[in-house]
């Protein structure tokens, strides 16, 4: 838990479940820092703030069940996505009362810290501090950022003062809710900003990451904190299927995966380049062809901000279907139905430059600097 800033300014809150909602509050946090220096920001994650069985059963229970139990996921989520109006069930009011009790810790942090505005990037926390400023506790604006395309019901929250979504798609779910659609901005992701900032050029990143050839860079991620699908398996097929490319592997915190990546024929040639977490992806998708990965919001508007076409591995049912459904959609990706046809897709796209290109035109279109927009709303918020 970091240090606590003075007070005033203010706190940007995720929650460590799966990695994007904690890279979208750094990006906020990072681009608060660069408008205004002088400015408190401190950003916190939720789970620390709550019991031990709290946190292993709502982190680890996630991740267990989107690897493992990605159908059981998908139900749950279609369960959990109601009602579409304002207001809250029986069952609801209960999961509130539940989570706002194991936050305690949250509300004394808030309560010392004194922010002048709360940033949420992660629906858990936004209805807790909700309650506690309906009850007097907080005295506080808060505005919450969804980072999926189409949000859950889960994001809804009374007290909000502003929402900011990626998309417009976003708009109508947010309004059934009876949000004020004046209170909604069609943002985009909060992106770091180093992913904007400039960039050595295309040989100096090939000979900063060892990569040999000249030909395309595919890049290839199953996420950072636990890595979804056979990766090893794909990586090997790819590179025999496209021996003029590289295939960059970001294997996230998975050492075992890292291992049996270096074993594979096409490490020792450099046809395979195994990398381990990094905050540096920005440089590789810089070069790359095309990104293989699960469509996570974080993740999708990262390659959006770089123009770099999409092949996304078949999304878990949830937030990570809408996303697949809309940027496929869009003109900015193509979704696989099964990791079987994978090789073959990604192979017929790197014979087609010609469509690459238009995929990448239609990725530049649907960029928005989320984070910036997001500062400058905040800045305006705190009439800096």
């Amino acid at each position: 838990m970091s240090k606590p800033s003075p007070r005033g300014g203010v706190v940007v809150i995720s929650a460590a479940v799966g990695a994007g909602h904690t890279q979208a509050a750094r990006a906020t946090q990072q681009t608060l820092q660069r408008l205004a220096p002088d400015l408190p920001v401190d950003h916190i994650d939720a789970l620390d703030f709550v019991p031990k069985w709290f946190r292993v059963k709502y982190a680890r229970g996630y991740a267990l069940t989107v690897t493992h139990f990605p159908t059981i996921y998908g139900l749950g989520f279609a369960f959990t996505d109601h009602p579409q109006t304002p207001r809250r069930t029986l069952w609801e009011r209960h999961r509130l009362h539940t989570e706002a009790r194991a936050q305690q810790g949250l509300l004394t942090y808030l309560q010392q810290r004194q922010p002048e505005l709360i940033i949420h990037t992660h629906f858990l926390a936004p209805p807790a501090v909700s309650r506690w400023k309906a009850q007097g506790l907080l005295d506080v604006k808060q505005f919450v950022t969804v980072t999926d395309v189409i949000p859950h019901r889960f994001w809804y929250a009374a007290q909000v003062d502003r929402y900011f979504v990626g998309h417009p798609a976003s708009v109508e779910r947010l309004t059934r809710w009876g949000i004020d659609p004046d209170a909604i901005d069609v943002s985009g992701l909060p992106v770091a900003p180093k992913w904007m900032d400039p960039v050595p050029d295309a040989t100096a990143i090939r000979k900063t990451w060892n990569i040999k050839s000249t030909g395309p860079v595919v890049v290839l991620s199953g996420g950072a904190d636990f890595v979804c699908g056979p990766v090893v398996r794909i990586a090997r097929k790819l590179a025999k299927q496209n021996p003029q490319a590289t295939i960059v592997v970001l294997a996230g915190r998975n050492k075992k995966m890292l291992a049996e990546l270096s074993k594979l024929e096409g490490a020792a040639d450099g046809r395979i380049v195994p990398v381990s977490f990094t905050d540096r992806v920005h440089e590789l998708i810089e070069i790359a062809s095309l990104m293989v990965t699960k469509p996570g919001g974080l993740t999708t508007a990262e390659c959006l901000s770089k123009a770099c076409p999409m092949v996304l591995l078949p999304p878990v049912p949830g937030q990570e279907s809408h996303n697949a459904r809309f940027f496929t959609a869009a003109g900015a990706a193509c979704t696989l139905k099964c990791h079987r046809r994978l090789v073959r897709r990604v192979t017929e796209l790197l014979q087609k430059p010609e469509q690459l290109a238009t995929m990448s035109r239609c990725a530049s279109t649907l960029y928005r600097d989320g984070a910036s927009a997001i500062a400058r709303s905040a800045m305006a918020d705190l009439g800096r």
